[in-house]
């Protein structure tokens, strides 16, 4: 892994590629979509968490809500893409988590990465929003390398990399 990371701006400005150092954590940055803790009923959850995810989410089947002490969250699968809602304590919305593949990738930001990194297959992307901010995690691999480039307003930064042996 590299401590270095690459910029290159998404809207096609002119400008050279910055390198900036690098505090990518992947257990902390990008917490996984996954189940853990145990499950709980509706009547157990904070009514304010249940009633906006029912406002955005209301068609969605199999939610399974965690009460965490960080706060709580909803895990579903809805279209093939794995989510995860996340509220704070009083139930307050803090982030979407989205794990998807190439094909449900907004078209300007495959661009963006398909342009810089043409030889190289995207198997996964992480969708975060927090903050009325949308960040792009994107997971791919060529024959000698794999790379995680992250996308935020416009801009592209490789956080990761490892060479294949």
């Amino acid at each position: 892994m590299t401590n270095s990371s690459y910029s290159q701006k998404l809207n096609g400005e002119s400008g050279s590629t910055q390198i900036v150092r690098n505090n990518f954590q992947p257990g902390k940055n990008i917490p996984p979509v996954n189940n853990a803790g145990p499950v709980q009923y509706k009547n157990e959850l904070n009514s304010r968490a249940v009633r906006h995810f029912n406002s955005i989410y209301n068609d969605v089947v199999d939610v399974k809500w965690y009460n965490e002490k960080e706060g709580l969250f909803a895990y579903f699968t809805q279209d093939s893409i794995k989510s995860r809602v996340s509220y704070d304590k009083k139930g307050r919305f803090l982030s979407t988590i989205r794990e998807y593949d190439e094909t449900r990738l907004p078209s300007r930001v495959r661009h963006l990465v398909k342009s810089t990194y043409y030889d190289f297959s995207i198997y996964k992307v992480i969708e975060l929003n927090y903050f009325n901010q949308t960040i792009y995690y994107i997971k791919m691999e060529d024959k000698t390398s794999w790379k995680m480039a992250r996308i935020a307003d416009d801009e592209m930064t490789i956080v990761e990399e490892f060479a294949k042996a």
